[in-house]
């Protein structure tokens, strides 16, 4: 299986998850938003030496907190974009090929190409072979750019 194939397939498997990635996201946001440290004891273990840079413990709180913000912030929009980008590919396909993603890769637990090719009226060998071509095409379509 070439690595075009695998990725999309791993993606469609997984599309499913992305609404709930993106809620435990907001989850890690509010709570990084919620948590402080707050002000503790200054400590000096060993004599330091006269400096003009203002290291302020406040200060250094909230940096690393933004930080973790963005950095979630930036895997959120990675996923709604990689979202937005099979969904689009998705509208793309006639009826039937949509039926089957539905029926092999949105649905839990996965159905087999029997029980698929059963609830379309197909062959399964036919199913697999469609299989693969709408596969190459939302692969293609997702990572064009």
């Amino acid at each position: 299986m070439d690595k075009v194939l695998k990725e999309t397939e791993n993606l469609l498997y997984g599309y499913k998850d992305f609404e709930t990635k993106l809620k435990i996201i907001d989850l890690e946001i509010e709570k990084v938003k919620s948590n402080y440290n707050g002000v503790s004891a200054v400590r000096i273990e060993e004599a330091s030496s006269k400096t003009n840079k203002v290291n302020s413990g406040v200060e250094n709180e909230i940096l690393k907190k933004e930080e973790a913000i963005l950095k979630l912030q930036e895997m959120k929009k990675e996923i709604e974009y990689t979202r937005r980008k099979v969904d689009i590919s998705f509208s793309n396909l006639t009826d039937e090929e949509q039926m089957l993603v539905n029926l092999r890769y949105f649905s839990r637990p996965k159905k087999t190409w029997i029980e698929i090719g059963n609830t379309m009226g197909i062959d399964k060998d036919y199913c697999c072979k469609l299989r693969k071509n709408i596969v190459y095409r939302i692969g293609n379509l997702v990572n064009s750019i």
